[in-house]
């Protein structure tokens, strides 16, 4: 305890500019913690101050719009400046859980912005959790929805939405090099040269369950090999993605990755309450989950199954081994081998 609060004021000395806002001292046992716009900020000018090896968990979703934007008829822009910046030599070495969040509205529009995403120039990090949303990046060199060019660095977890533009561009990751993406998607429309729905440019980097829309973008990969999955927009749309997306969470992943389920536009989200995947039922070598209305179910083994609603009603009798949808529900109560399960709007 008193090394860590030693730590801590050391940093304090060398990086005036924290403050007290944020908890934690940046380190892998104790990261900042971010719960405001403001602290996200704050986290930004730290790690472009010179402490690239910041650690930090997003608690609350950010919504940059007021920070970063165009006005056309003033000819006002504010461009969103990285997380390791990369232009001056920054780069963001750290381990960063957006903790199934999102970052809303980065904007950048100008053809001479290099390194241009949430995270500018990464290097041996770690990226997982975090969902980004209306992204509108135009900029030069190096640009992704997520990280605009990437070494060592590993990204799972992630989505991005929006429209992206540049040269070695892409959905999530403009240039990569000696990457791995693991369970990622993107829908961001992408323009420019070596453009891709995730990864623009890719040097012996791998992606393992990522997924893109054909139907926007029709590659996976610009330049490079790494093995991406196409789908249609109908498969976003139904459910196919998540349940994908959800399947590597539940069989590949660990505690710390966070569920899949749709949000209102039908797009895969983080899941936040029990309409996610989180499991509702737990034994005898059975788990449940809810997803848009659709009950799971995930056996080890063989086993029977018998559902009723709540004014006593059978609704359902099967027997189910291995990872089966057992069809829609309608919002209501049910019990399933005698376990309350609620399915919500």
């Amino acid at each position: 305890m008193k090394k860590r609060i030693l730590t801590y004021w050391l940093l304090l000395l060398t990086f005036p500019f924290l403050g007290y806002a944020m908890e934690g001292d940046g380190s892998s046992q104790a990261p900042f913690v971010i719960g405001s716009l403001d602290d996200f900020l704050q986290f930004r000018d730290t790690v472009n101050n010179g402490y690239s090896t910041a650690c930090a968990l997003l608690e609350s979703d950010i919504d940059l719009s007021t920070v970063c934007y165009g006005d056309e008829e003033t000819e006002e822009y504010h461009h969103w400046l990285p997380i390791g910046e990369g232009n001056s030599g920054q780069k963001y070495e750290g381990c960063f859980d957006g903790k199934g969040h999102i970052i809303q509205n980065p904007y950048v529009n100008s053809s001479t912005e290099n390194f241009r995403g949430i995270f500018g120039f990464t290097h041996k990090a770690t990226i997982r959790n975090i969902g980004v949303e209306n992204a509108y990046i135009h900029g030069g060199y190096y640009v992704g929805g997520l990280i605009g060019k990437g070494d060592s660095t590993l990204i799972e977890n992630c989505y991005t939405r929006g429209d992206i533009y540049g040269y070695f561009v892409s959905g999530i990751i403009g240039n990569a090099s000696n990457c791995t993406l693991r369970n990622c998607y993107s829908t961001c429309t992408t323009q420019g040269n070596y453009h891709s729905a995730l990864i623009g440019y890719a040097t012996q980097t791998t992606a393992e369950n990522c997924l893109f829309d054909s139907q926007i973008v029709k590659n996976g990969v610009g330049f490079g090999d790494a093995a991406t999955i196409a789908l249609k927009t109908e498969q976003f749309q139904n459910g196919t993605a998540s349940q994908k997306l959800n399947e590597y969470v539940q069989n590949k992943g660990d505690n710390s990755l966070v569920h899949w389920e749709q949000d209102a536009q039908s797009l895969p989200t983080f899941a936040k309450n029990e309409n996610g995947l989180n499991p509702i039922l737990q034994g005898n070598g059975i788990q449940l989950y809810v997803q848009a209305h659709h009950i799971h179910v995930l056996t080890k083994q063989e086993e029977s199954l018998t559902i009723y609603d709540r004014q006593g009603q059978i609704r359902m009798r099967c027997i189910s081994n291995g990872n089966q949808d057992l069809g829609y529900f309608p919002t209501g109560i049910y019990f399933i081998n005698g376990k309350k399960t609620i399915v919500k709007d």
